[in-house]
C-alpha cells in the first residue's frame, strides 16, 4: 500500500486502518489497550482461544556483570561495568581492553558462552589498562531470567484445535454447514 506508491505512513495511525482494512473490522479498542495504551496484553486468555497453556519457568543464568564494546579492529574493552558485579569488585574498569578470556580468545557469541556456564563459575581475564596489563579473576554473577512457554492444552475443545492449527499453519477449514465469513 505505502511502498509501492511510494508515500510514508503515519506509524499507528495507517498500521491499525491497514489491519482493519485486510481484517473487515476495527481495531481501534485493541491498538488504544495493547499498542497505544499500557495495558498488559492478555495472553493467557488469548492463547487459550487457540488450546495453548502459557507456562512461566524461572531460573538462574551466569551473567558477566559488564558489557563488550568491539571497536572497528576488533579490540575488545570492558563498558557498561555494573557497580555491585564482581566484576567490579575484582577491579575491572569501563574502557579495559580484554586481550585473553579463560587463557584464550574472546568468544565471538558471549550470550552462548554465559549459557554454557553456571552463577559462580570463575572468568579470568587478561586485560590492558593503559599501558600496563593485567589478569583478573571472578566469579561470574547470576541473574534471574523468566522464561515463557506456548504448549498444547489436553483439553481444548475443537474449535480452539482449528484455531491453533490455523494459526501454525496458515489455513482454516470451515466445518461443513458452516456460513462463509
Amino acid at each position: 500500500e505505502f511502498a509501492k506508491r511510494g508515500k510514508t505512513y503515519r506509524d499507528t495511525l495507517d498500521v491499525r486502518l491497514t489491519a482493519e482494512k485486510v481484517a473487515g473490522g476495527s481495531f481501534e479498542e485493541f491498538f488504544r489497550r495493547y499498542v497505544s495504551g499500557t495495558n498488559a496484553f492478555p495472553y493467557v486468555e488469548v492463547l487459550a482461544l487457540a488450546g495453548l497453556e502459557l507456562r512461566e519457568r524461572k531460573g538462574n543464568r551466569a551473567a558477566l556483570g559488564f558489557t563488550i564494546n568491539r571497536d572497528p579492529s576488533g579490540e575488545a574493552r570492558v563498558a557498561g561495568l555494573l557497580p555491585d558485579g564482581a566484576a567490579s569488585a575484582a577491579g575491572l574498569h569501563d574502557g579495559d581492553k580484554i586481550l585473553r578470556w579463560n587463557d584464550v580468545e574472546i568468544p565471538r557469541r558471549i550470550e552462548r558462552w554465559l549459557a554454557e556456564r553456571a552463577p559462580g563459575g570463575m572468568l579470568r581475564l587478561r586485560l590492558q589498562r593503559e599501558a600496563k596489563e593485567l589478569a583478573v579473576e571472578f566469579p561470574l554473577d547470576g541473574r534471574a531470567v523468566t522464561e515463557w512457554q506456548a504448549t498444547e492444552s489436553h483439553t481444548a475443545d475443537e474449535k480452539a484445535k482449528r484455531i491453533r492449527e490455523g494459526l501454525l499453519r496458515g489455513v482454516t477449514q470451515r466445518r461443513a454447514g458452516a456460513a462463509a465469513p
